[in-house]
């Protein structure tokens, strides 16, 4: 890994940290201001983990292995996040 490419996982890290204190009122939308932050900030967390996850777990499962060899393919639950992300064909 480059130092680049460290130095980018790390502000990646720290900014799920940040995310992680941004806490969602979990209300209704219905309840909400029309004009609440949230769904743009919801909206732009969803563009961009779509733009960079095939990338980034191509890279992660290329560079990375567990004890026992390669790593195992995302849980299904992954590819729910953010309304949905295509799977893969199994293979």
């Amino acid at each position: 890994m480059t130092s680049k490419q460290f130095r980018e996982l790390r502000v990646a890290h720290h900014f799920r940290i940040v995310l992680q204190h941004l806490r969602d009122p979990l209300l209704p939308y219905s309840l909400l201001p029309e004009d609440w932050i949230g769904a743009q900030a919801y909206e732009l967390c969803r563009a961009l983990y779509r733009s960079v996850f095939n990338a980034a777990e191509e890279y992660v499962s290329s560079m990375a292995e567990t004890l026992g060899g390669k790593l195992a393919r995302p849980a299904r639950e992954t590819y729910r996040r953010f309304g949905g992300l295509e799977e893969p064909a199994s293979g």
